[in-house]
């Protein structure tokens, strides 16, 4: 998402005193939480034509 989030901490020269690190370190956790409860079965049933597109998707790969 933004260079401090990358895996060797990247090379931004506000990160040791960034408070905006942490507060995206947790919106991305509860990104990741949010999605836990859903499933692709669950959003198939909410979207109906999610079954179509997928298929029209796997017949064309």
């Amino acid at each position: 998402m933004v260079e401090c989030m990358s895996s060797d901490g990247g090379l931004c020269c506000l990160s040791p005193c960034c408070g905006l690190t942490q507060a995206l370190y947790s919106a991305q956790e509860a990104f990741y939480d949010k999605l836990d409860q859903i499933t692709l079965a669950s959003v198939m049933t909410l979207k109906p034509g999610m079954v179509r597109l997928l298929s029209e998707l796997n017949e064309s790969a």
